[in-house]
C-alpha cells in the first residue's frame, strides 16, 4: 500500500508522520495555527525524489480539498485563499530559479578543476540573482500585502537567516495583529528581537575595543536611532556601553531605551 509522508510545524515542534493511500485519496488532519504550510511527498523522507514527487501548499481552517494529477507539479487546494496567493509567489520566483540553474551548471566542473576564480564568480551571480529575488519577490509582496494569509512566510523568506532587523523589523511590524500573534508570528518576532540584540551587542563590543579613553557624558539613545548614530556621518558621534542595555518585554521594540556613555567629536 503506498503512503504518503507529511510534515509541517506546530509551534516550535516539527510533526513527522504518513498516511495511507487508497484509491488516489488520502487524508490528513492538522491541528496547529492556521493558514498552515504542509509539506507533502509520495516519497519517504530517507529517500530521494523528483522535484514532481515532494511539494508544499498551505491550508486554512476546514476541509482543504487537495487535487494533483500523475505528480504533484500541478497540486492545487480548491478552499484555500492562502495556497492561491502561495502560488503566486511559486511563479514569480520561477524566472529566478531558471537563470540560477543556469547559472550554476557549470559549477561542479570549476570545482573538480579547483578553478576559485571561476567558483567565485558564479558563487557572487547567484548571490545577487537571490538578493534580486528576494527584493522584487518576497519583499515587493509584503510591502504590497502585508494582510494576506501567506504575508508572514514571504517575510521570512525575505529576511532569510541573516536578518537584516533595520529593514525586517518595519515590515514585520506592518503585517496584522492576528499574523503576529500566532505561534509562528511570535517566533519570528522574538527571532528578530534577538537578532537586533546580538547585532547591537556585537557593534558595542567593536567600539569597546577601538575607541581610546576620552572625555565622557551620559548619552541615552532610542533602539531605533542605534544604527543611524553608528552609521551615520564621519565624526557625528560614536557609543559605547556604560553598564547594560536592556529592551522592555514587549513586541513594540521601537519603546526600548539604551544608556551609554558617548561623545561628540
Amino acid at each position: 500500500m503506498p503512503f504518503l509522508f507529511y510534515s509541517y510545524r506546530n509551534g516550535d515542534d516539527v510533526v513527522r508522520d504518513s498516511v495511507p493511500v487508497k484509491n488516489a485519496m488520502y487524508t490528513i488532519s492538522a491541528e496547529a495555527d492556521m493558514p498552515l504550510m504542509i509539506n507533502l511527498s509520495i516519497i519517504s523522507p530517507s529517500k530521494r525524489g523528483t522535484s514532481n514527487s515532494a511539494a508544499s501548499i498551505f491550508i486554512e481552517k476546514g476541509i482543504n480539498t487537495v487535487v494533483s494529477v500523475d505528480s504533484f507539479s500541478n497540486i492545487s487546494v480548491k478552499e484555500s485563499k492562502a495556497n492561491a496567493e502561495f502560488s503566486k509567489l511559486k511563479s514569480a520566483i520561477k524566472p529566478f530559479q531558471t537563470q540560477m540553474r543556469e547559472l550554476t551548471a557549470n559549477y561542479p566542473q570549476y570545482r573538480e578543476a579547483n578553478d576559485t576564480a571561476a567558483m567565485r564568480k558564479i558563487e557572487e551571480g547567484y548571490e545577487a540573482l537571490q538578493n534580486k529575488m528576494n527584493d522584487e519577490v518576497y519583499g515587493a509582496y509584503v510591502k504590497a500585502n502585508p494582510s494576506s494569509p501567506v504575508a508572514l512566510y514571504a517575510l521570512g523568506q525575505y529576511a532569510g537567516y541573516d536578518i537584516d532587523v533595520a529593514k525586517i523589523e518595519p515590515l514585520y511590524n506592518s503585517l496584522s495583529a492576528a499574523t503576529r500573534n500566532t505561534a509562528a508570528g511570535q517566533r519570528f518576532g522574538k527571532g528578530s528581537l534577538l537578532r537586533k540584540q546580538q547585532q547591537l551587542a556585537l557593534l558595542l563590543r567593536i567600539f569597546r575595543r577601538q575607541i581610546p579613553r576620552v572625555k565622557w557624558f551620559p548619552l541615552i539613545l532610542s533602539a531605533a536611532n542605534m544604527y543611524w548614530w553608528i552609521s551615520g556621518p564621519a565624526g557625528a558621534g560614536l557609543v559605547v556601553p556604560k553598564t547594560r542595555m536592556w529592551l522592555p518585554r514587549s513586541t513594540n521594540t521601537k519603546t526600548g531605551i539604551l544608556l551609554y556613555w558617548g561623545f561628540i567629536r
